[in-house]
């Protein structure tokens, strides 16, 4: 067990360090992807405490580096927001809860191309993202 979190923090880290913003995103996708993996009866404590550290430290982390990603292709950009409204969605939602930077860096983010007068889908996108609670977008499995 502790082999796949270690191999999940180091897939963490390097979306940590990439600049590319689709092999960010990938690398975030397979950190996760590892962590989904574990089977939840054979996880000690300590290993859950440590996966749920891991997971909202990386969450932060995303979200401070969201503002700088605004040069991201529309793919990458909806690959980010699957991560975000997908599987980091409980780890972002408390975390922007608590911080006004990373909400805001967040705010930015997802408000990159619904700007009105630019995405003829502004109104119905603005709801989605402003919206409350634990509604999750469910997005369909990417095929490679």
């Amino acid at each position: 067990m502790k082999e796949e979190i270690a191999s999940a923090r180091a897939f963490f880290e390097k979306a940590e360090r990439e600049t590319d913003p689709e092999l960010k995103a990938h690398a975030l996708e397979e950190a996760l992807a590892m962590l989904a993996s574990l089977d939840a009866d054979e996880i000690s404590e300590s290993e859950r405490t440590l996966i749920g550290n891991l997971r909202l430290a990386h969450t932060r982390r995303l979200l401070v580096q969201l503002v700088g990603l605004q040069s991201a292709s529309m793919d990458a950009w909806f690959e980010y927001l699957r991560l975000l409204f997908g599987d980091l969605s409980p780890e972002v939602e408390r975390l922007i809860e608590n911080d006004a930077a990373l909400r805001d860096n967040y705010a930015k983010f997802t408000g990159l191309w619904t700007r009105a007068g630019r995405d003829p889908a502004h109104a119905a996108t603005q709801r989605v993202l402003t919206a409350r609670g634990r509604q999750r977008l469910e997005f369909p499995e990417r095929r490679v």
